[in-house]
């Protein structure tokens, strides 16, 4: 089949990880990672990619250099591109906000031009916005395997099995996957780990003059900065964590937790798509609509839908765009269209989004390697922890998994190329520690398809003390700003301008109408929402 976008399908990265360092081994790591001599050089910002938020005129960026491998910081040192925007109101200001949208593999070098059309006031004006590429992403030094367009297909990035569960052509592509990432990028490769991005960001904090920084991160970004709160947690001030990973589950086991978390999710989207029948005319019933999807998953699982310039749209691409839908209620109109034009094959406006976001995929950055994200994405997965499955167990698991989840079709206990990745390239994940400042907040949908809440549970299990979890009583993946609950934002925003937590975890009703709320948001804040949450897919 040939490749359908990302964002198109609602899903080309992945995410979370780890690296266990003992107490010893990160101690020693911390002892090279003081503060630097130089400081960073602030000038104009490397152009947006087409389609893209224009960037905030304010915005500046700079590089940096840190050590490819903290073990040897002397040697090789690959660069860092970061970006700022500074407060306006100087007088107000406590420190800088760095921010991170998830992946693995997504660029942040503009988050600071976009969460300035989202934050409150009184959030920009206590804090510099801080954005980055993360090392082997996008303007940073990237990492390509040298993957080609037909490689990055979100089917096979995310391994969707064949009908019936076959996963002969997963195993092959992961293979290949990892030869390739191991041949194009020896050196670079076994160094992109989630506790090295979480050591980048100690250096920006030094590079910016910083005893200490703040931080906001969703979906994959919450397991960074748990690890950044583990590996140096004196130099933590106030922690947002949006959207938790689990720790105790990274990878293998935080992918196959997607198979109960879209059976939880899937029929909050059934009862809209039912409840607006008179619009999408795909029935009446949360189970007349569910008969829909799995007529139609069927259908082009037997003919794919042929696209002009010859993507082809079969049932394993429209689960996957499905599963993309459920990731906020801002997508259910789409979604719903999308499903009423392939059933009444009136499908012009279907084909020109998905030529629209392939464009988005092939087309993120003109002077960087087309696989970089994908390439970032495959490394941190597999480095971070061991994949101890065997090809042989995987097709059970899959096959289990499809009879218990049969929405996601074995997809999330599938192969990756983790199990072919070379040993010596792999670490352990990091233990999340509870020793440090209680300054860590956990917002938390209870109904997340990515990361379900359960997750978030043991992500709040390991930090203990530290944290406090705020749940938002809504369907979707991504709450400060994003899932329009008005008791989740203010609670956020009081803990990030006067570090109040929660007494106890406590919990948001859902109030309103997702869909009115996004509304009324502007033209600029929509796109911003918009393009948080493709960067966050598909964790």
């Amino acid at each position: 089949m040939k490749n359908v976008s990302k964002a198109a399908v609602a899903a080309l990265t992945v995410a979370v990880a780890g690296l266990t360092v003992g107490t010893a081994g990160a101690d020693a790591i911390k002892k090279v990672t003081q503060p630097l001599e130089d400081k960073l050089e602030w000038g104009a910002c490397p152009p947006q990619p087409e389609g893209a938020p224009a960037l905030d005129p304010r915005q500046l960026c700079a590089t940096m250099n840190v050590p490819l491998n903290y073990q040897v910081p002397n040697g090789r040192q690959i660069e860092l591109t970061v970006s700022k925007i500074s407060t306006a109101h100087p007088d107000k200001r406590r420190g800088t906000l760095l921010l991170n949208p998830g992946g693995p593999g997504a660029s942040g070098l503009d988050l600071p031009s976009m969460f300035a059309k989202l934050l409150p006031e009184e959030v920009k004006q206590q804090y510099d916005l801080i954005g980055f590429d993360p090392r082997g992403v996008g303007y940073s030094t990237p990492l390509t395997c040298g993957l080609g367009p037909a490689d990055l297909d979100p089917t096979k990035v995310i391994p969707w099995p064949e009908a019936g569960g076959d996963i002969t052509e997963n195993v092959e592509f992961a293979k290949n996957v990892a030869d390739q990432c191991a041949e194009e990028s020896a050196d670079l490769m076994p160094n992109v780990t989630t506790a090295n991005t979480a050591r980048d960001m100690d250096q920006i904090r030094s590079m910016l003059g910083e005893d200490k920084i703040s931080y906001l991160g969703y979906s994959y970004g919450t397991y960074l900065g748990a690890v950044y709160a583990t590996l140096f947690p004196q130099q933590t001030d106030r922690f947002v964590l949006d959207s938790a990973v689990d720790p105790t589950k990274v990878w293998r086991e935080v992918w196959n937790s997607w198979g109960p978390a879209v059976q939880q999710r899937f029929p909050n989207f059934l009862q809209f798509v039912a409840n607006n029948d008179d619009t999408y005319h795909l029935g009446q019933t949360p189970a007349e609509v569910r008969t829909v999807f799995e007529d139609l998953t069927e259908q082009l699982n037997k003919a794919p839908l042929e696209l002009p310039g010859g993507d082809l749209l079969d049932g394993n691409t429209f689960r996957e765009a499905t599963r993309g839908v459920l990731y906020s209620n801002d997508s259910f109109a789409q979604g719903a269209q999308m499903w009423s034009d392939i059933s009444s094959a009136t499908t012009q406006q279907l084909t020109g989004e998905l030529q629209q976001r392939l464009s988005e995929v092939t087309s993120l950055f003109s002077d960087v390697p087309a696989d970089s994200g994908v390439a970032t994405l495959q490394a941190i997965t597999c480095n971070d922890a061991p994949w101890n499955t065997t090809v042989r167990e995987h097709a059970a698991q899959v096959q289990q998994s499809l009879k218990q989840f049969p929405l996601t079709q074995g997809m999330p206990a599938n192969v990756w190329s983790c199990a072919f990745w070379p040993k010596n390239a792999v670490q352990q994940p990091v233990d999340i520690s509870s020793q440090g400042p209680a300054n860590i907040l956990i917002p938390q949908s209870l109904r997340d398809p990515a990361t379900p809440h359960l997750g978030a549970e043991n992500m709040l299990g390991e930090l203990g003390q530290r944290a406090r979890m705020l749940t938002s009583q809504t369907g979707g993946h991504g709450v400060y700003r994003l899932a329009h609950n008005a008791c989740a934002d203010l609670a956020t925003t009081r803990f990030l301008t006067t570090g109040q937590l929660p007494d106890a975890s406590m919990v948001c009703k859902a109030t309103g109408n997702p869909a009115q709320a996004l509304r009324q948001l502007s033209p600029q804040q929509q796109q911003v929402v918009r393009e948080l949450r493709s960067r966050m897919l598909p964790l």
